[in-house]
């Protein structure tokens, strides 16, 4: 099969970055609509290139929940506007202002 012919990968809807933390966030269809997962990985390089690793030492774990808290306003965003919450479900103080890349 050539390279062209071949499915394209699934791609998150979004990611937030903060150091060497990722959060990227899926869209998924169930009966009842869309819905969204997060995953979280760790990038580290190595003499044989870039890995990634789900497993957080305690330095890393700011990070972590910096980008949990943006991919939590994100998705809860976007589920006021489809009208799936309302926007008091929300964190106190989260915006609705569409975050692309990393936080700031």
């Amino acid at each position: 099969m050539a390279p062209h012919d071949q499915p394209l990968k699934p791609q998150p809807v979004e990611k937030f970055t903060c150091s060497s933390i990722t959060a990227s966030i899926w869209k998924n269809e169930g009966e009842k609509g869309a819905f969204y997962n997060v995953t979280i990985t760790r990038s580290y390089k190595t003499a044989d290139g870039w890995k990634r690793s789900d497993s957080f030492s305690l330095n890393d774990l700011e990070a972590v929940t910096v980008v949990l808290g943006h991919a939590k306003v994100w998705i809860g965003a976007g589920q006021v506007l489809t009208g799936y919450r309302t926007p008091s479900a929300l964190a106190p103080g989260a915006s609705l202002r569409h975050m692309k890349g990393n936080p700031r």
